[in-house]
């Protein structure tokens, strides 16, 4: 809806990538997160650039979650994501997403 857009130079604070065993810092980052009706994300996609002018497209699908409530103002869902790299590498890990109260009135 807009109310919670982040400037594409604003949302990525530090990142590597690893390939063929050498690091490369990553520059450049864009990331889609897709929600269900719950506000659960059910995956995530991202398109990371690193110092070397390769491009990395990574896609998440969200396996299982827990909406975790640490605060009363607030929700952190904890994901297990199966992952993919340039549509060929698999692999699992997390996502891990935050929700202040504000973010889920706004977008209710």
């Amino acid at each position: 809806k807009g109310k919670f857009d982040v400037p594409p130079d604003q949302n990525l604070r530090f990142g590597w990538v690893i390939v063929d065993g050498e690091q490369a810092a990553v520059i450049h980052c864009r990331k889609l997160t897709r929600y269900d009706d719950d506000l659960m994300p059910a995956g995530m996609d991202l398109e990371l650039h690193d110092e070397k002018g390769r491009v990395h497209t990574i896609t998440g699908t969200v396996v299982a979650g827990f909406p975790m409530h640490p605060w009363n103002n607030s929700r952190w869902p904890i994901c297990l994501t199966r992952w993919k790299l340039n549509g060929s590498i698999d692999g699992y890990g997390d996502i891990q997403d935050g929700h202040w109260g504000d973010f889920i009135l706004a977008v209710r």
